[in-house]
């Protein structure tokens, strides 16, 4: 699929809900604040939710949270960190492309990143990207979350990941 801003291109119902959240709280302007964000609004999401800052120059991204779902799946728990920090050799571009294409276009993206569970198992799954703005006039964060309705319908990746499978249950 690639980088895409049209909605249509998202399978994953928790990305589409965050979208018409997202959509709700900006109104006519492009981005809503970080601070009209509520967490209890999104409270059946927060474990797929990331939060991040923006810093333009240089490019770079911040995780200010991983939910505890993404940080299972990832393998670890990336909060504080830079994309450029985490060594996700193969898809760190994808991911950076993203981040900047909502600074630079103040658009919501989707992607739908391959995830490398191990050498013999990958899956993709819904990826979605929010600009937030404290100034009303430039991107300097974002809100994500992954949807991975798809990979729950998997019986190997569950397998293969029991502390993943067990958490998606309590969730």
């Amino acid at each position: 699929m690639g980088i895409a801003t049209e909605l249509y291109t998202v399978r994953s119902a928790r990305v589409r809900h965050v979208h018409d959240y997202w959509n709700e709280l900006r109104g006519a302007r492009f981005a809503p604040t970080r601070a009209e964000i509520d967490p209890a609004d999104l409270r059946d999401l927060l474990p797929s939710i990331l939060m991040v800052d923006i810093e333009p120059e240089p490019f770079r991204v911040r995780y200010r949270l991983v939910g505890t779902q993404v940080a299972e799946v990832s393998g670890f728990d990336f909060t504080g960190r830079y994309l450029d920090e985490l060594g996700f050799v193969s898809l760190e571009g994808e991911f950076q492309r993203t981040y900047q294409r909502v600074w630079r276009e103040q658009v919501p993206v989707y992607t739908r990143p391959l995830w490398p569970f191990d050498s013999e198992l990958q899956t993709r799954y819904d990826l979605g990207v929010f600009p937030l703005s404290d100034d009303g006039r430039t991107v300097t964060r974002a809100l994500a979350i992954e949807g991975y309705e798809e990979i729950e319908k998997k019986p190997s990746i569950q397998q293969r990941n029991f502390d993943w499978q067990r958490r998606r249950t309590i969730l």
